[in-house]
């Protein structure tokens, strides 16, 4: 099966609604499961297309996916054929539902993973420099980062999962493609 965990970074005016004309998409990040992992900035189709390593996987992983999916819709790429996996959906499910917005560095916690770089959030989002104006090389490493633990979490999640959890959770997880309306 090829998996692929699939990130974008925007800039953050309201949170980085995507349908709020101030904020785009600044570039985008994969882990495969074949061990390739990348940052790429967006627009930038000489380095990597991503609608190709889309259409490559079968499985794309994501964490808050409901969020990268919007964008990537927005921005005319085609999932909808897609089996998606929300490593935060399945957090919520194998919580018995108790956490309801699990954070990725908590997640990663748990399974004994490297977290966020948090570079980013410290040096740059929280002193109001957004995102298209961090250095290439930064963003670039944190993107990249954020695309392989959040694989590396599925993986985690998948071995912990019975049956039934993983079931609720693709069934969950294909409400994404309806929800990105």
């Amino acid at each position: 099966m090829h998996e692929l965990a699939l990130d974008v970074e925007t800039t953050f005016h309201n949170k980085g609604n995507p349908y709020d004309s101030r904020n785009k998409l600044v570039c985008w990040s994969v882990a495969q499961s074949n061990g390739g992992s990348f940052a790429c900035q967006w627009g930038n189709v000489s380095e990597a297309d991503p609608q190709e390593f889309i259409n490559w996987a079968d499985l794309i992983v994501g964490f808050n996916f409901k969020f990268d999916y919007h964008w990537l819709a927005k921005e005319g790429l085609d999932l909808s054929a897609k089996t998606i996996w929300d490593v935060q959906i399945a957090e919520f499910i194998l919580s018995c539902q108790t956490n309801k917005l699990p954070s990725l560095n908590d997640t990663c916690l748990k399974y004994g993973i490297e977290t966020k770089k948090d570079v980013v959030s410290t040096e740059y989002w929280d002193k109001g420099i957004n995102t298209d104006e961090i250095p290439w090389e930064v963003l670039s490493e944190y993107a990249e980062h954020d695309a392989k633990i959040t694989l590396m979490c599925y993986h985690a999640q998948k071995a912990k999962m019975t049956p039934g959890q993983v079931q609720l959770c693709k069934l969950m997880c294909q409400d994404l493609h309806m929800l990105r309306d």
